[in-house]
């Protein structure tokens, strides 16, 4: 069975969420989110020269092989050591921003990044929670949920996997 690295990814975001005691955030629906963009058709021809989607997604797919392993380790750490989880969290924020750096066709580009920028302001979020729970955004906290879930969904959706 193949993994989901976008899918292990949310999980691993919301399980750190949870442990750090947000277990009361909750997704908010897809009419009401003002961050929702229609979508687009991809593109199935690229011009002379460039990547085609087909090709961008195969060497994303085959980077996040690379790091699976991390992720599927990092899962199962989450609940016996939360700093060393989100140390590894913030890795693979850092891996994905340079996966999207390497990718050449500008769909898949632009999927990519937005899954990694949603990624990386979960993040912050989260470390923000760990030094001051008090102080949480549950709306800034619910907002970034969703975007990553949305940029999840569309990555999956142009990738197909």
């Amino acid at each position: 069975m193949k993994k989901n690295i976008f899918t292990m990814a949310t999980l691993a975001v919301a399980i750190s969420l949870t442990l750090m005691g947000c277990a009361t955030v909750t997704a908010i629906d897809t009419a009401d989110s003002p961050t929702s963009t229609p979508r687009t058709a991809p593109s199935t021809q690229a011009p002379a020269g460039s990547q085609s989607v087909a090709e961008a997604c195969d060497a994303v797919n085959q980077e996040f092989e690379a790091v699976s392993a991390g992720m599927l380790e990092m899962l199962s750490t989450l609940a016996e050591d939360p700093e060393s989880a989100m140390t590894l969290l913030d890795d693979f924020n850092n891996t994905l921003t340079t996966i999207a750096d390497g990718v050449e066709n500008e769909e898949v580009k632009t999927e990519l990044s937005t899954f990694a920028l949603s990624f990386g302001t979960l993040m912050s979020l989260s470390q923000q929670m760990e030094e001051d729970i008090a102080s949480i955004d549950i709306e800034a906290l619910t907002t970034a949920n969703y975007n990553l879930e949305t940029a999840s969904a569309n990555l999956e959706e142009l990738c197909g996997f």
